[in-house]
């Protein structure tokens, strides 16, 4: 069974950026469907509304939903798999494993050495499993400093970190069982195989970013009006206009801004790695 365990809908918030998440949680199905999976957990943050929603959808589209969440604890993300209610934030990397653990779940170190330090770092070992591959991790040097890091003993999967329906599926992993319990356990005993780990396209990635300003434009604009003081506010608004301009001089601008920040990670990675 082919599965994504690393995924978002627009149920999912952010600060600056209200919608975290760009697809509704049916897109989000049919987006495993088109990807070729057969089942797909969604992990919308501290939230697992979403979730609920998409499962709503499973049998229409002809994939399996199940239910996570990415918890904010107190020293980065973890993913809950297979829980059936939300897992509070805020709490310490154990004691939000023991919360998943109460639901008859299972706990996951997302990204742990993400360089924005949104992993929980050395604490990936308190967990049942380590995302060894996330495909938003453009750096590179995250995936292969986890990869290095964790021991050989502790199950490893890969994730898309999706918040876009065009996302999902480049980090795949596949296991034997074909439902919950069974799919937990195989992951619980290292009985899975990661079996695609690509980064996401840049262009698939415009696309996202694009959609999530153009879904939080009001949010975006209280923001500036809230946290900017002139001229930096005047900047930020005129730059948030052009997301609802559907001209080519808008994708060229976008897409250059996009390149620039692609290629700084990039940099950033490669000079991580030598020094």
């Amino acid at each position: 069974m082919l599965l994504e365990l690393h995924s978002h809908t627009d149920h999912s918030r952010g600060k600056k950026i209200y919608y975290d998440g760009v697809s509704t949680p049916e897109e989000m199905v049919i987006g495993a469907k088109k990807a070729g999976l057969d089942g797909i957990f969604i992990t919308d943050h501290d939230k697992i509304s979403g979730a609920l929603a998409a499962r709503k959808y499973a049998k229409k589209h002809g994939v399996k939903v199940f239910v996570g969440e990415e918890v904010e604890t107190t020293s980065g993300h973890v993913l809950g798999l297979g829980i059936q209610e939300k897992i509070k934030p805020g709490m310490t990397v154990a004691e939000t494993i023991d919360a998943i653990h109460k639901q008859g779940g299972i706990s996951v170190a997302v990204h742990p050495f993400d360089i924005r330090r949104a992993g929980i770092g050395d604490e990936f070992w308190k967990c049942d499993a380590v995302e060894v591959f996330n495909s938003m991790c453009l750096d590179r040097y995250s995936n292969n400093k986890c990869l290095k890091r964790v021991n050989s003993d502790k199950p490893l999967v890969a994730g898309s970190d999706a918040h876009f329906d065009k996302m999902i599926g480049y980090g795949q992993v596949e296991v034997k069982s074909n439902d919950l319990d069974g799919i937990l356990k195989d992951i619980k005993k290292g009985k899975i195989i990661i079996k695609r780990t690509e980064y996401v396209p840049i262009n698939v990635i415009l696309n996202m970013s694009l959609g999530k300003l153009r879904k939080s434009y009001d949010h975006t604009n209280m923001y500036i009006d809230k946290n900017y003081s002139c001229p930096k506010k005047q900047i930020a608004r005129s730059l948030l206009s052009l997301v609802n301009r559907d001209t080519y001089g808008l994708g060229s601008l976008y897409k250059f801004l996009a390149l620039v920040a692609y290629g700084s990670v990039i940099v950033y990675g490669q000079t991580r790695r030598i020094f």
